[in-house]
């Protein structure tokens, strides 16, 4: 399968946002600084409008009431400057996704690379379509008070409510629609902007996770096929495939470990700084909802807890799912008859189960990330078996 049908069957989402925010990889670099341009210059407004409220209206109630929306907001320099810094690193991770889809060659590996490939795109569907659902309810809210004023008139009008604190030097009342659409677009590229960045980050590990599991078909498959044994040159025959297939095992798993470093040398960072901010920002969302008793602003603050404990769940679960991934790949290696094997195959085997018992470690972003002592472990037993592949 080739770069663009790809891109129209799993990255159609992916592409369409990243090319509205700035940071799809493949667009033209003088459109792409342009909308970078472009879209940070609108999110600083936001940003400038919360802080000028803070100043405004300094107090304890205030910083808290408004810090959640804040680090929202500010949560997309950290995506798009993630982008910007570490395109050098990003690019090749995408690049090397359609690599290997082209490189598939046999139906049963394909028919694995698009379960998975599907899953992510579901995972960055519904990804989008909540954040989506969150603000449409956010500005459905802020619509109740003007409308009821108008259906069910009172002798005053009803207190006006807003998306998130902030303040903008004129009357909020006299131009309250103004202000509703600014900061309606302001949310609107901030689903954007999230939902560009985080589904890249899903697919390339649900990505990595189709390559583990071609690597796990590939070691349960050994045996299978062989040429009969009935005379001798057939049992040499036999165990040479055996031998060949193990190897050719071994480079799916090495290729698949090599796929999660470019995914963690890529994000490590970014998801420490993203993980760190949420936790804070949830942390006051459920102050904010224990403490709330005014019904329409809490279902608000409810809203907005919900599309941040999807947004930790979304970024947290993808390391759930490598160590699955690297769990199915140990438990093909150990019901596999290696024990039955040639001395020098059966060599390849316990190296290649050896590394499939030291998983990669998750930071508390679900990074597929490998601490010192793991990373150090990995790198040293695929050195092992590799230079047993070299000798041989």
């Amino acid at each position: 399968m080739d770069m663009k049908n790809v891109e129209k069957r799993f990255l159609r989402i992916n592409k369409t946002l990243g090319l509205i925010t700035g940071v799809w990889p493949y667009q033209n670099p003088k459109i792409k600084i342009i909308v970078q341009i472009f879209t940070l210059g609108i999110m600083f407004t936001g940003t400038f409008t919360q802080t000028a409220h803070i100043v405004m209206f300094p107090s304890v109630d205030s910083i808290v009431d408004g810090i959640a929306y804040y680090i929202a907001v500010s949560g997309t320099f950290v995506k798009v400057g993630n982008y910007v810094v570490n395109e050098s690193k990003l690019k090749p991770m995408l690049t090397q996704i359609f690599n290997d889809w082209a490189a598939i060659n046999t139906k049963d590996e394909y028919d694995i690379m698009v379960s998975y490939s599907r899953k992510g795109s579901l995972v960055a569907l519904g990804y989008f379509l909540h954040l989506f659902c969150a603000v449409v309810s956010f500005i459905f809210f802020c619509m109740i008070p003007p409308v009821l004023d108008i259906i069910v008139p009172l002798n005053e009008s009803r207190k006006r409510l807003f998306i998130y604190p902030a303040y903008y030097w004129v009357n909020s009342e006299e131009y309250y629609m103004l202000i509703i659409g600014h900061m309606t677009i302001i949310c609107g590229l901030l689903v954007c902007i999230f939902c560009a960045c985080d589904t890249n980050y899903v697919y390339a590990v649900q990505h990595a996770c189709g390559l583990l599991a071609i690597a796990r078909h590939r070691f349960g498959n050994v045996c299978k096929n062989l040429p009969s044994p009935d005379e001798g040159d057939d049992i040499e025959m036999s165990e040479e495939v055996q031998y060949k297939n193990v190897c050719h095992s071994i480079k799916a798993h090495q290729h698949a470990i090599k796929y999660l470093q470019i995914i963690e040398n890529s994000h490590h960072t970014y998801l420490f700084i993203s993980m760190g901010m949420l936790i804070t920002a949830v942390s006051v969302s459920l102050l904010k909802v224990a403490g709330r008793h005014d019904n329409t602003q809490w279902m608000m603050y409810f809203m907005f807890l919900l599309a941040q404990l999807f947004h930790v769940f979304v970024l947290t679960v993808q390391g759930q799912f490598v160590i699955n991934a690297l769990d199915d790949i140990s438990i093909a290696i150990y019901e596999s008859p290696w024990y039955k094997l040639t001395p020098r195959t059966r060599l390849l085997y316990v190296l290649s189960l050896r590394c499939c018992l030291k998983p990669p470690l998750l930071t508390a972003g679900g990074l597929i990330t490998l601490s010192l002592r793991s990373f150090a472990e990995i790198i040293k037993a695929s050195v092992s078996y590799y230079t047993v592949m070299q000798s041989t």
